[in-house]
């Protein structure tokens, strides 16, 4: 059984000082620290009987990163959104699919260790089955349905196992009641797209493709029969606007989970 040491606030670590927890997850924790020139700095821990600890890793790949020089100096990372999700789908390990050129593909291990975070993990993750595409692109639709909702129907659940429980009632093989108290808990208050794209993900396989082009198009098609306009974004206004029909599941009665049936 691995174990996590906590650090109550105003405990010294070294030269720092914990201010406090800043988060945990299935690896470790993360804690605000200050030391006594009022620097502020992020502390991370990881169970200390872990059988692959990472952080020595971790601090040697930070090291090598702050050498790095470019223009205004320890900015290394550089995102640039290009709408190319299709091109990363294809050409990177993102999403775990690369072939080599021979077209072949390696079989889907039986059992794998849990990865990512319990809140978005996709249902294989929590039945320790490999990943594919399609559960990227389910992790992907529970941060879009939080920030929609502003919360998961598990948000407050802080085990992992009754997290991965409340997730499996949607599948297929559970009872028809059972599966549409899920689908409805979960697309309470959503527009009725989303209830196309989750049966979209829900019925994909584990060699299909995403078919980013007709999720991009789901969406817009959202924000349009709402009459929400895509720009200015919120920010650039100073106005907050609300979500597209949230409250009213986008006009549909009883939200997202309608369509997923239909």
């Amino acid at each position: 059984m691995e174990e996590l040491v906590a650090l109550p606030p105003g405990i010294r670590v070294g030269r720092w000082t914990i201010t406090k927890k800043l988060g945990a997850g299935a690896f470790g924790a993360v804690y605000l620290c200050v030391n006594d020139e009022g620097v502020q700095a992020a502390l991370k821990t990881e169970p200390v009987n872990t059988p692959h600890p990472l952080l020595v890793m971790e601090a040697h790949v930070m090291t090598k990163l702050d050498t790095l020089r470019d223009g205004d100096g320890k900015h290394f990372c550089r995102c640039l959104d290009l709408g190319r999700d299709e091109q990363r789908d294809q050409q990177s390990g993102s999403n775990r699919a690369t072939r080599p050129s021979d077209g072949s593909q390696h079989r889907p291990r039986a059992a794998t260790n849990f990865r990512g975070s319990p809140r978005y993990a996709a249902i294989s993750a929590h039945l320790g089955r490999e990943y594919s595409r399609k559960d990227d692109i389910e992790s992907w639709f529970y941060c879009m349905i939080e920030l929609f909702k502003g919360a998961l129907p598990w948000s407050n659940v802080g085990e992992m196992k009754a997290i991965g429980d409340a997730k499996v009632k949607r599948q297929k093989k559970q009872p028809e009641a059972v599966r549409r108290q899920a689908i409805a808990d979960l697309l309470s208050g959503c527009p009725s797209e989303f209830g196309q794209i989750l049966k979209y993900i829900d019925d994909m396989k584990y060699t299909d493709k995403p078919d980013y082009d007709w999720i991009i198009a789901t969406l817009r098609s959202s924000l349009s029969n709402a009459g929400v306009q895509e720009f200015p974004y919120d920010w650039e206004t100073g106005k907050r606007n609300a979500a597209p029909g949230a409250g009213d599941g986008g006009g549909g009665g009883g939200g997202g989970g309608d369509s997923y049936f239909n």
